[in-house]
């Protein structure tokens, strides 16, 4: 796995890995590692199922519905 900051301010490319895969917890440490450093990571070439991204994203904490989840909730009478 390579993490090559970006020329922009903020951001890094993590590259060299397979989201798809199983991650040990030393991997995700350098990558949790790189987005508290950068504060935006970019994962080029990645093809993640719905699935698979809820399980990536939950390593970094809880997950929150995203706001157009709650507005459709609410438009629907709920």
């Amino acid at each position: 796995m390579q993490i090559t900051p970006l020329s922009q301010p903020l951001g890094a490319r993590v590259s060299g890995l397979d989201l798809n895969l199983p991650m040990d917890d030393s991997c995700f440490e350098r990558i949790h590692s790189a987005w508290l450093d950068h504060s935006l990571l970019v994962f080029p070439d990645q093809s993640l199922n719905e699935d698979g991204l809820i399980a990536f994203s939950h390593r970094f904490g809880e997950l929150e519905a995203p706001p157009a989840s709650e507005n459709r909730t609410r438009n629907d009478g709920g």
